[in-house]
């Protein structure tokens, strides 16, 4: 099933964000790679899309269909949007990877930001620092690799822990540079998503457009996915919108796990084939007697 996306969201409602291009750098600075051996025993896969482990998940380049959605928006949206769907850099696991680095500075340079010995200024002169809004602590381990890798651009990023009231007024208000978002996707999304996207969402207070995103041609791809009338163009119009949606580097995506792990006591049977769109073993498997037996449970 769907397992949504899972990262660290850019506010571009702060000036500091507004550059596609910084947006992008920032990405280089997270060793994925480092962070899943490192923290989490290799157990992750690296987030790709917004509509992750299902038929939305746009790969490779547009298809012809894909391309008639996206086409009408050839101004508007970046470049990257029509040509192979863009993936998170992968590194080479040392948690400092210098390509991904280099890649990175070269970006900030390219958006007008230039290093003043060991701190990067924004191009209006002011170091460039932000925070990192949480209400969980053991998160922290997870920033302090990436805090390293920024430190190493010269860039100053705070883990900022809050207690649950406090983030949830400040998250609700939009008052953060970045925060830690998982968008739970449907196997079939509805209006729902306008929450996530929309320009009218960007400016409701409360919504879960958490980046702050205004955009028309998203707006319409948005459109045709709720308004999709069959299954098929409703996958064709969320694969135009991921592209669109991942080529604007509107966060930092995170991981994922495509499995369900459980601990199971051999005394139940379960069908041959699990449902496709859910997990849950109260309703699905049943007590097996002959397997009791076999283990002398009664």
């Amino acid at each position: 099933r769907p397992t949504g996306g899972q990262g660290w969201f850019l506010n571009t409602r702060r000036q500091i964000f507004a550059d596609r291009r910084v947006r992008e750098a920032l990405g280089y600075a997270f060793d994925f790679e480092w962070t899943n051996k490192s923290l989490f025993f290799g157990l992750y896969e690296r987030t790709q899309s917004f509509f992750q482990n299902s038929p939305m998940f746009a790969q490779g380049a547009p298809t012809p269909e894909e391309l008639a959605l996206l086409a009408p928006w050839r101004d508007e949206l970046p470049p990257e949007t029509f040509g192979p769907a863009v993936r998170a850099p992968v590194s080479d696991g040392s948690g400092r990877d210098r390509d991904n680095l280099t890649k990175a500075s070269r970006l900030l340079k390219e958006a007008g930001c230039r290093l003043d010995g060991t701190t990067l200024l924004l191009p209006g002169g002011e170091p460039f620092r932000f925070e990192i809004l949480s209400s969980t602590p053991t998160f922290e381990r997870v920033v302090t690799g990436f805090r390293n890798n920024l430190a190493r651009l010269g860039i100053t990023c705070e883990f900022r822990l809050v207690d649950p009231a406090q983030y949830q007024a400040r998250s609700n208000a939009y008052d953060y540079d970045v925060i830690t978002l998982r968008m739970p996707i449907a196997p079939t999304p509805g209006p729902e998503i306008r929450d996530f996207w929309s320009s009218a969402a960007a400016g409701q207070p409360g919504s879960n457009n958490m980046s702050g995103i205004r955009s028309a041609a998203i707006d319409a791809l948005v459109e045709s996915v709720v308004n999709a009338p069959t299954r098929d163009e409703m996958h064709i119009a969320a694969r135009a919108l991921d592209r669109a949606l991942r080529a604007g580097f509107y966060w930092v995506p995170h991981w994922f796990k495509a499995s369900h792990s459980i601990a199971m006591w051999d005394v139940f049977d379960r069908p041959a084939s699990k449902p496709d769109y859910g997990f849950r073993p109260e309703l699905h498997w049943w007590f097996d007697a002959q397997k009791a037996n076999r283990i002398g449970v009664e």
